[in-house]
């Protein structure tokens, strides 16, 4: 199933809001908010406290980044990866709304947070631009030739459940081959391009603002027909590590 983030044709300035919460995932420690921030507005400054961490999304060009009291000038795209610990947020300078998709992963999303953590227990927040040029090639999962790609951050770089952020492109007639996780929960964020997706012997076309979770022991693939389907990929290890069955399909039988 895919949900609609309902955050490619928005135009102007959106409050955060909640688009998939914890009751889509079979893992409810993530959950998924987005928003637009107009002229002069901002997101934060805010710390990932201890057990809770989170990523921004940014989906439009020219944001500053808050990180760790630094504000930084981003002229491309790109995520910001709020640590635990870290002090971190978002804000737009320019005259044209910023879209953005923001992760939270943890244990408890509900509450308010603690007291604030000594100044030795602070990290760097952490930004990695979102680049086609900088993917490399790589199989996947016995998919249809090669697809593009790039790990931008790994489970050892997080203090909580997240297992992987990965961004990923899709070249038309190449695939992510369908394949089987037990201890992993992925979501696939569509940021761009036109694609088929096969979940759980299901296939149905996505696109842009597209999210997809994939379930714990659930089958998943994606393959790209008219043009290039780019997408982050959001792991989640429920028992600190990774698995991956591929299961003998290429998805090339799912294209038109």
């Amino acid at each position: 199933m895919t949900y609609d983030l309902g955050i490619m044709k928005v135009a102007g300035p959106t409050p955060d809001r909640q688009a998939v919460g914890p009751d889509v995932f079979d893992d409810p420690r993530q959950r998924i908010s987005v928003g637009v921030l107009g002229k002069g507005e901002s997101a934060g400054p805010r710390r990932s406290w201890p057990g809770r961490e989170e990523a921004w999304i940014v989906l439009d060009p020219g944001a500053v980044t808050l990180e760790s009291g630094d504000r930084v000038e981003r002229p491309e795209r790109g995520v910001l990866a709020g640590f635990s610990g870290s002090v971190h947020g978002l804000a737009n300078p320019g005259e044209t709304p910023i879209r953005y998709i923001r992760v939270e992963m943890g244990g408890d999303l509900t509450g308010a947070p603690p007291g604030d953590a000594p100044a030795a227990d602070r990290t760097a927040a952490e930004w990695a631009p979102l680049d086609r040029a900088r993917l490399e090639a790589a199989k996947a999962h016995g998919g249809m030739g090669e697809i593009r790609f790039r790990s931008l951050w790994e489970h050892d770089r997080f203090t909580t459940p997240w297992g992987f952020v990965h961004h990923v492109l899709v070249d038309p007639g190449t695939s992510v081959g369908y394949h089987r996780h037990h201890t992993v929960q992925e979501c696939y964020l569509i940021l761009a391009g036109a694609g088929v997706m096969k979940v759980d012997d299901a296939v149905f076309e996505v696109g842009p603002g597209g999210c997809v979770p994939n379930r714990l022991g659930g089958a998943h693939g994606l393959a790209a027909h008219r043009e290039p389907v780019e997408f982050i990929n959001l792991g989640l290890y429920t028992e600190g590590r990774f698995d991956a069955t591929d299961l003998g399909d290429d998805l090339s039988d799912c294209l038109p």
